[in-house]
């Protein structure tokens, strides 16, 4: 069975056992394809390919096969699109005993289901245009605009909103909560994993609107995996800090708090962890973590770590910090199916390095 996936399908062959990436709008045009196994914690990078392109996994070395989750960027987008080919369970048909029959052998089905394209943007098809006849006399100056730069913490956050989820995904079991419909907290995020919770605060008792960017911090909007919240220190001591609060899903809540270090090159911070779990549910980790440089002098008098396990049904935590020529920043992670249900201290860390660190180095602008 195929499921449609605008602007993108995927089509299964089962006799070639191989998948057709394909588009209305985008076919023809160049596309980044990140595949990553169901069954292994592996991300394989496909390259640069021309939509349509045809996938046989069988090719691959080691051979695998084509179920398991598809990150797929168009040149020029910066919104990626996430499918999902989900391997399938074979039912027997039953066989009557008393008369001879033949026995059909199962035929598995696969579904191919789309993970909320995380920019949620229809592309308006261009217009051909109408031949007519130019003047051959007029000459008109060719005037090239100025193009203003964004802003630096606008660059942030359309870096985060097209790379993270590389990251994100590289983790096993990550799960994609769902923000509908709140615009500063999430309802459930599914399979009870918030009950109205994953209210920001940044320095006020008033949750910040997801989508929010000002001169010193934002919050990511909705459908952004996963959610972040940065602070820019700018004056000569500040202090500021994040809290999140609300409360989990139902059943019986485990809390847990971690702490840690990451570094690259440069860059460095710590971080601090704060996870809410139930059995069969997806877990609450959030991660307070600081990003300071050598080259930006910065410094940090005064760590106030307000997290607390006092009760796991409902979460009320903040770090706040004091310092300058520095960031500020909390993600909000999830696991669900996983092995365990929350990430370990090196997960944590590798994330951190492989997001947080690249975000730093490839926008140009977040030095002081």
């Amino acid at each position: 069975m195929v499921k449609f996936v605008w602007p993108l399908k995927i089509i299964f062959n089962k006799m070639s056992k191989s998948i057709i990436i394909s588009s209305i709008n985008y076919d023809g045009e160049q596309a980044n394809v990140l595949f990553k196994p169901d069954i292994t914690n592996t991300t394989i990078n496909l390259g640069n390919v021309i939509l349509p392109y045809t996938f046989t996994p069988s090719t691959l070395t080691p051979p695998r096969d084509v179920y398991g989750s598809y990150t797929i960027l168009v040149t020029g987008s910066d919104c990626p699109n996430f499918l999902n080919v989900i391997r399938p369970t074979p039912t027997p048909t039953p066989t009557l005993t008393n008369t001879p029959t033949n026995t059909q052998t199962p035929t598995p089905t696969v579904t191919t289901t789309i993970t909320l394209n995380p920019c949620l943007v229809t592309r308006t098809p261009t217009q051909t245009p109408t031949n007519t006849q130019t003047p051959t006399n007029t000459l008109t100056p060719t005037v090239t605009p100025t193009v203003t730069p964004l802003p630096c913490l606008e660059q942030m956050v359309k870096w985060w909103r097209t790379n993270s989820y590389y990251s994100y995904s590289a983790m096993t079991s990550e799960y994609l909560y769902n923000f509908i419909p709140g615009t500063n907290y999430i309802q459930n995020g599914g399979f009870s994993m918030f009950n109205n919770a994953n209210r920001i605060l940044i320095d006020g008792p008033i949750p910040i609107t997801y989508g929010t960017i000002t001169s010193n911090y934002f919050v990511t909007k909705q459908n952004v995996w996963p959610q972040l919240t940065m602070i820019r220190f700018n004056g000569p001591t500040d202090t500021f800090g994040i809290g999140a609060f609300g409360t989990p899903g139902t059943f019986n809540r485990t809390e847990e708090l971690d702490n840690g270090t990451y570094t690259c090159g440069d860059i460095n911070g710590n971080w601090y962890s704060y996870s809410n779990y139930s059995p069969d549910i997806p877990s609450i980790v959030y991660v307070w973590f600081t990003v300071t440089n050598i080259l930006w002098d910065s410094d940090i008098s005064n760590v106030d770590d307000n997290r607390n396990t006092d009760n796991p049904e409902l979460m009320t935590n903040s770090v706040i910090v004091t310092g300058h020529s520095i960031y500020l920043g909390l993600v909000l992670l999830s696991r669900y199916n996983g092995l365990t249900p929350t990430f370990t201290n090196q997960e944590i860390t590798a994330f951190l390095e492989s997001s947080v660190c690249q975000l730093f180095n490839d926008v140009p602008c977040t030095s002081f």
